[in-house]
């Protein structure tokens, strides 16, 4: 049996080991027997004196060690250096050119194809100014003679006082967006997580016997979590037997956890707040600029009286985060003396500093004069400095942009528009925006191929016409990550204010910051109107982009609307073909010598269709096109950074194309049209509001 011996050195945080050999030969066989081990740069942890903040190995302390593919494992138990920073851990293993070491030892843990897949356990045990045993797990690879084992976990430290007689029996964390707490996790040999299975959100933190809480001095505990963002926060359950003694949220916008470290909360008290309180459920922030953000915040209930004051204090220092109050840091508040309705609040808060993280408590008051502040507070970092050329240039208004002369019903009021000639085009070089003479005319490429590369098309120096662009990239600057026309923009830019917006938002929650985005812009309040392409180039035509209810308006509800949709080939200069959908005027009369096939059903037919797809010469388009017909061209798709996007069957070309409207976190509204398409309103496809897609702008005529 070929054996060998780990001896460990450990430092204070993560423990790492150095490992060098020795050999001896049994039957002729080479076999290792001992393995020496100094510490890394990180220091290492199993068990933590919170007296000396020194760290030792503990009786018992035991790794489950794998040979290179995983089909041999062994557990290797401390056999030296107990209640010392350096031990010996032995057991026998065949010998392998590669092993992995997983701490604790346990039988759930696997290696396959150098995959490794951690168990942690749902319940830890409480321990006096300590983590559980075996609460902090780790991992390693060695090829050879270096091991070095990797924290999987951090945690959270939460000191607890009551001024009233409570003992504590347990503690449940429930991560409240559903994120993995325990179960199998899917890790590299650094430690890092990158999937987790069959996983549950809740860790357990048993207290037996019961811990009797201080009115003075506070006692801490100690809970280790994955490490890793929980996108909604941490809720935190103290609880005497089965009855909850009082429940606290921890960042209820997000909060990441990093690997070997433990987060410090501040003291908290677990008695009820003071009777008639209001009750603030989260608090979070949204919109980070450089010099503003937003605080974001759930009031539930009043309490007794009037809700009269809504607030947010703040602090640079996370130490202070669950203490801070508007007496002791910055703050601000709103007050309305007839009071408000409990529900969502988000609010700006100015005058902040770019590349600083920032601490937000909420608080309310009511008309009693009872305050309660929330028991989480939200972490939100500004953006750096913002660049120092502000505008993509001097851009101008458009040229040749006229409407065409068919009036559309876009709301049930009776309101109309008109549609400009056609899609919307941009000269980066000169900084001129236009509409083209010809509906289907579609800027410098009217073919593009799926997966073509047009990096060099979308960039300040190209001299010709592009026409997909990101969502609101008018080139008005509002604070938002994105907005000059030729941006390329990247999908993982969730970024809500990435063209309309004063705050430009980035990863917010829909039930906030996109509410208040919809009314900023639909009511062309403050500046978001200026990131609309042709309300700020267009000058006084005040030409827009629909939104996502007045376009669907359009091809869904307005009168004889299923009669006045369809799709068309146009066949120009002879040979030419052209694909696009086509929308017909409310009082539209058919000209002579043309036909008309309307897309009546839920889905449109394809343009390969002879029963269902218009075919028009050119002269006939003309004629279709006097009477008020629009033509939507179908190209491509849409533009996914510089790579296109295109249906490799013609009878299936669509086209994405742009409204005013948001939908979800991160997505913004479009509408596919063309061949074989839902007649449903879209939503939030494409989903990233960085995709590049066309422009149609209208004209309002009442």
């Amino acid at each position: 049996m070929k054996r060998k011996a780990f001896t460990l050195c450990v430092a204070t945080l993560v423990f790492a080991a150095m490992l060098s050999s020795c050999k001896k030969k049994e039957n002729g066989d080479e076999r290792i027997t001992t393995f020496y081990a100094t510490t890394d740069m990180e220091g290492s942890k199993t068990d933590l004196n919170g007296t000396t903040g020194a760290v030792t190995w503990t009786s018992g302390d035991a790794v489950t060690v794998f040979n290179a593919d995983g089909s041999k494992d062994a557990t290797f138990t401390l056999s030296a250096g107990e209640g010392t920073d350096q031990g010996t851990f032995t057991g026998e293993i065949e010998e392998s050119a590669t092993y992995y070491g997983i701490y604790p030892a346990n039988d759930n843990h696997s290696l396959e194809d150098e995959t490794i897949t951690m168990y942690i356990p749902q319940e830890q045990t409480y321990r006096a100014n300590n983590f559980g045993l075996g609460s902090a797990p780790m991992v390693a690879k060695t090829t050879g003679s270096t091991m070095q084992f990797k924290h999987v976990c951090g945690g959270i430290a939460i000191d607890l006082v009551a001024t009233e007689a409570t003992s504590i029996t347990g503690i449940t964390v429930n991560a409240r967006n559903y994120e993995g707490l325990n179960g199998y996790f899917v890790v590299n040999s650094d430690g890092v997580i990158s999937s987790s299975t069959s996983s549950t959100s809740t860790t357990h933190l048993n207290c037996n016997p019961a811990v009797e809480l201080d009115p003075t001095t506070p006692t801490r505990f100690y809970i280790m979590l994955p490490a890793r963002t929980y996108s909604q926060g941490l809720e935190v359950i103290f609880k005497n037997g089965d009855i909850p003694v009082c429940t606290k949220n921890i960042a209820t916008s997000g909060v990441t956890i990093p690997r070997a470290t433990i987060k410090t909360l501040q003291q908290l008290d677990v008695n009820p707040a003071e009777p008639g309180a209001p009750v603030i459920t989260s608090v979070g922030s949204a919109c980070p600029s450089y010099y503003s953000i937003a605080g974001k915040t759930n009031i539930s209930s009043a309490g007794s009286g009037n809700l009269v004051t809504v607030g947010f204090c703040w602090t640079t220092t996370e130490s202070e985060a669950s203490t801070v109050t508007k007496g002791t840091n910055n703050y601000y508040e709103e007050n309305n003396s007839t009071g408000f309705t409990p529900g969502n609040f988000l609010v700006d808060l100015t005058g902040k500093q770019p590349s600083t993280t920032y601490y937000l408590r909420s608080y309310a008051t009511n008309s009693n004069g009872v305050t309660a502040y929330s028991e989480g507070y939200a972490e939100v970092t500004t953006r750096d400095n913002p660049p120092a050329n502000l505008t993509p240039g001097n851009i101008t208004a458009f040229n040749g942009s006229t409407v065409l002369g068919g009036e559309f019903t876009i709301d049930a009021a009776g309101h109309k528009v008109k549609f400009l000639r056609s899609n919307l085009l941009y000269n980066p070089s000169t900084n001129a925006w236009k509409v083209a003479g010809t509906q289907y005319y579609m800027g410098e490429k009217n073919k593009y191929t799926n997966g073509e590369d047009v990096s060099s098309m979308y960039n300040s120096t190209y001299t010709s016409y592009i026409t997909f662009f990101g969502w609101g990239t008018s080139g008005y600057y509002a604070n938002n990550t994105y907005y000059k026309p030729w941006e390329t923009g990247r999908v993982a830019d969730k970024a809500i204010g990435y063209g309309y917006g004063p705050l430009g938002c980035q990863d917010v929650a829909p039930d906030y910051a996109l509410i208040l985005r919809r009314d900023l812009f639909n009511n062309e309040h403050g500046q978001c109107e200026n990131s609309d392409w042709g309300i700020y180039n267009s000058g006084s035509n005040r030409y827009r982009t629909l939104t996502g209810a007045e376009l669907n308006y359009i091809i869904e509800h307005r009168t004889n609307a299923t009669q006045k949709r369809g799709i068309a080939k146009l066949t120009i200069s002879g040979s030419e073909n052209y694909y696009g959908y086509v929308l017909l005027p409310d009082n539209f009369t058919l000209p002579e010598g043309c036909t008309w096939i309307p897309a009546t059903a839920t889905n449109t037919p394809a343009f390969s269709s002879t029963t269902g797809c218009n075919s028009y010469t050119e002269t006939q388009w003309t004629a279709m096109q006097t009477a008020g017909a629009v033509f939507f061209p179908c190209n491509a798709t849409c533009r996914k950074e510089t790579t296109m996007e295109v249906s490799a069957d013609v009878a299936y070309r669509r086209s994405y194309y742009w409204t005013s409207s948001v939908s979800n976190e991160g997505t913004a509204d479009a509408y596919l049209l063309g061949g074989g398409c839902n007649q449903g309103y879209q939503g939030s496809t494409p989903g990233e509001a960085s995709y590049g897609c066309y422009v149609r702008l209208v004209k309002d005529v009442n």
